[in-house]
């Protein structure tokens, strides 16, 4: 087990089991200070590169994402995978904890797979809420408030058995959804994709903006567009605004620099340098050679 300070009262802890390594985040209590909770964190969306599970111990709070607001009450459990935006709300009366999660598949020649259970909270798209009723509160969850104390083995191997626990938990709530509407679904986020770049790819458009519209996080964006494309959002942005480029120097009699700021890039320099890259010539050089088909 590895334990490091990283601020007065925050601490992060390693632990191994079988073919896992679980870095635990958490602020350390002494067992006569009052229990700290979730109330200062921010109220703007934002990301962690790490997993975050909250815990609702009494009273009521939400953890609001993109897409869905998580109100929760006692004994309620919501896992934000890691780079989700979200941020909390906590009522006045409310206890409650949050702990950081990530973790490491490390080498194990036997044939252990704990790392391939858990892994499937990670890779979820949207955080996943477990109502009490499950249950899984109080008897599965008490070890977050405990690792908060003590930063104790024992807390955090709960903490394992809990996450595995909330794992398969998971995987039995997923909708009983078949391929076709699976790829339905997909066809349909790659169609707004194409069209909000086709339209609006003048603009200063960035994955977190686009997958907020689309109720998706950045991480599907990007796997979906690699997908589609076999490049990045921004380099598709690029190729169309140099596709559209291209055809306005060939049938307009627009100003480099005009279409330059058509196309919407910042600068002349950065449009020709992104140019000369995918064609292999100046803008100039490419309307010479087209010069023929400008509209008289």
């Amino acid at each position: 087990m590895e334990s490091n300070l990283i601020s007065a009262n925050c601490f992060e802890k390693k632990i191994t089991v079988e073919d896992v390594t679980v870095t635990f985040i958490g602020n350390a209590l002494s067992e006569d200070a009052p229990i700290t909770d979730v109330k200062e964190l921010p109220k703007l969306f934002h990301t962690h590169v790490y997993a975050e599970l909250f815990l609702c111990k009494s009273g009521e709070m939400s953890v609001v994402c993109s897409s869905v607001n998580h109100k929760l009450s006692e004994g309620d459990v919501v896992f934000v995978p890691p780079k989700v935006p979200h941020y909390t709300e906590i009522g006045s009366d409310c206890v409650s904890f949050v702990i950081g999660i990530s973790i490491k598949k490390r080498k194990q020649t036997e044939n252990f797979n704990i790392h391939k259970n858990l892994q499937k909270l990670f890779d979820s798209e949207t955080p996943v809420c477990f109502r009490s009723f499950r249950p899984v509160f109080p008897e599965k969850m008490l070890w977050i408030e405990e690792f908060c104390r003590s930063q104790s083995v024992s807390a955090m191997l709960s903490g394992i058995s809990a996450l595995s626990f909330l794992a398969d938990s998971y995987v039995e709530q997923l909708p009983a959804e078949d391929t076709v509407n699976k790829a339905s679904r997909k066809l349909n986020i790659i169609m707004q994709i194409e069209n909000y770049i086709g339209g609006r790819y003048y603009e200063n458009i960035t994955a977190p903006q686009l997958a907020q519209m689309l109720y998706i996080s950045p991480r599907q964006l990007a796997r979906i567009v690699n997908e589609r494309f076999g490049d990045s959002l921004h380099h598709v942005i690029i190729l169309k605004r140099i596709e559209s480029a291209a055809k306005l120097l060939s049938e307009s009699k627009l100003t480099v620099e005009e279409i330059s700021a058509f196309v919407g890039f910042d600068t002349k320099s950065c449009f020709y340098k992104a140019f000369k890259k995918e064609y292999g010539i100046t803008p100039l050089q490419y309307r010479n050679k087209h010069k023929g088909r400008v509209s008289s």
